[in-house]
């Protein structure tokens, strides 16, 4: 009897829906779509009738309604009813947090930082660990940016979090409540000499331009200021409102800061500075990295279109992507009920050069599947001083400088979170370290580190030995592989256990990671800037620019 209700009722929305479409539109546009739900009411109606075992209706259409939005892009998901009333979206007006930052790293969500003093902290989140359900409900299906999403709810209100430790791999679950951030935990500031200064800027969180303000007005009061090194690298964005009031700190009120382009007008908008900026003048270099992404790329973006500042580092990650959620009016939906969401898609970011920074190609329109734009179909743009600058690949720097240019083998232990989880071990045997500027990794420690390596049985694969199995592979094809067999067995045992060899070679790229981990372990965000400044390549690659004024000024001009 139930089956037979489901039934009706599907059969019943598909034909609502087809008929507002008919009612809507008779075009070959319309057509097409009323055909195709036409079809897949089918389908889901067969399934009911017909598959071997009971088929669980909402879940089936959760399923084929992800896989659908999948084909678009990451950015575009569906949020059912359940994990409305589970989970509280993001709000703009609710900047209430707990102070972690998120990873996905094969298919787990790890913590990668927590925020010192804030909840997350002070219920003994740690990096490492790893959440595996927020309220209740398992978070491994879902996407990063929607799992950030659920953190940010309002001051005061309450989550629920279940964690799986670092070291221990027990689970534990703790109900704690959002806070708003303070300014030191999105900005970071300090001299580097007497003229140069220094803002690092974490995260795009509510509140992060007035702070990044007030942190840079307590450099010029407290200094003669000659340049600004303003550090973005890492940075994945955020609130695009603090990326519009950061830009007019940069550049003049009324100035175009970042516009948005759609399929329909309502998605087609400029946004300006609104206020009197803070200095137009004094010299700011902007450091990226691949990790600088969305908000991050309309600051950068908005300080290079304008010849502000001189952009410095590696290209920025390239989202120019706008999402919208909207909530859905279903006619069966009952009053009062948290409706369903979709997160869509709407809308390009456009620079102020007009260019789309967006360096993924979803669409499938120059190559089957996902690919990056090429480069022959990148359109060329002018900054307000003419100078030439490309859509389609994130913002690219004016010096292009590479610090995280590793040897593979240090990429890897970087990549695979070797590193970090050795932070973690290393952590959990030592209770504490010397003051962040003054730590240093000793013979002992690194040796420990090797050591652990071959413990943990972590296995590089070098370039040899995946052209070893390739050989292997085609052998066996054409059938010759009694003849070189043994030959491949000496190779393969001599590759064995290189863990100490491959270290030692890369012992100066792999040090400063080292130093990095182990002292945000201790000293949090703050303590991780302080240790690691006076050893940043792209930190010291920037200040001797701001000592070449006439070359900075080149760089600015079309010439």
């Amino acid at each position: 009897m139930l089956q037979s209700k489901m039934k009706i009722a599907s059969l019943g929305i598909a034909a609502a829906l087809l008929l507002g479409l008919y009612s809507f539109s008779n075009n070959d546009r319309y057509f097409a779509i009323s055909k195709n739900l036409d079809l897949y009411a089918h389908l889901y109606r067969v399934m009911h009738d017909s598959y071997v075992d009971e088929v669980q209706s909402a879940e089936l259409m959760k399923q084929g309604i992800d896989g659908m939005l999948k084909s678009l892009d990451p950015y575009t998901n569906y949020i059912t009813e359940s994990q409305i009333a589970a989970a509280r979206l993001r709000q703009l007006g609710s900047p209430g947090d707990i102070g972690i930052t998120l990873e996905k790293f094969k298919d787990n969500f790890v913590i990668t930082e927590v925020l010192e003093g804030l909840p997350a902290d002070v219920a003994g989140f740690e990096p490492g660990d790893v959440l595996l359900e927020i309220d209740g409900q398992e978070v491994k299906d879902r996407s990063l940016e929607d799992v950030q999403a659920y953190l940010v709810g309002e001051v005061g209100s309450d989550i629920l979090l279940t964690v799986e430790k670092a070291i221990s791999e027990e689970s534990f679950t703790k109900n704690i409540l959002r806070e708003k951030i303070p300014p030191k935990s999105v900005t970071y500031k300090t001299m580097l000499n007497d003229e140069i200064g220094y803002i690092k800027l974490t995260s795009f969180t509510a509140d992060c331009g007035k702070f990044v303000k007030e942190a840079f007005k307590a450099l010029k009061d407290s200094s003669d200021l000659k340049g600004l090194v303003f550090d973005l690298r890492g940075n994945g964005g955020g609130l695009l409102r603090e990326a519009i009031r950061i830009g007019n700190i940069f550049v003049d009120e009324g100035e175009l800061i970042v516009s948005t382009e759609g399929k329909t007008e309502d998605w087609n908008k400029e946004y300006f500075g609104q206020e009197d900026p803070l200095d137009l003048t004094t010299p700011v270099i902007v450091l990226t990295n691949g990790r600088s992404a969305s908000a991050s790329e309309i600051v950068s973006g908005v300080i290079q279109d304008h010849d502000r500042g001189v952009i410095m580092g590696t290209n920025t990650f390239g989202k120019g992507l706008v999402q919208n959620v909207r909530e859905l009016e279903l006619d069966f939906q009952p009053k009062g009920t948290n409706k369903p969401r979709l997160k869509l898609t709407v809308a390009k970011y456009l620079l102020p050069s007009g260019r789309c920074i967006q360096s993924i190609d979803y669409s499938g329109r120059y190559t089957d599947g996902v690919s990056e734009v090429p480069d022959s179909l990148k359109k060329e743009f002018k900054t307000k001083a003419g100078r030439t600058v490309y859509d389609g690949s994130g913002v690219t720097p004016d010096v292009k400088f590479d610090t995280e240019d590793l040897p593979r083998y240090t990429e890897f232990l970087r990549e695979e979170k070797i590193i970090f989880q050795y932070a973690n071990y290393y952590k959990s045997k030592n209770e504490s370290i010397a003051p962040a500027e003054e730590f240093e990794i000793t013979a002992g420690d690194f040796a420990d580190f090797v050591s652990w390596l071959d413990k943990e049985e972590v296995q590089f694969k070098s370039e040899t030995e995946r052209l070893l199995e390739a050989l292997e592979k085609s052998a066996e094809i054409e059938k010759y592989a009694p003849v070189i067999e043994q030959d491949i067995e000496e190779v393969k045992s001599t590759m064995k256990s290189r863990n100490a060899e491959f270290a030692n070679l890369q012992k100066a790229e792999i040090l400063p990671l080292l130093k990095e981990e182990i002292v945000s372990r201790y000293y949090y965000q703050e303590g991780k800037v302080e240790a690691t400044l006076r050893d940043d390549k792209l930190v010291a690659n920037a200040i001797d620019l701001f000592g070449k004024p006439d070359e900075m000024k080149a760089i600015l001009s079309v010439n």
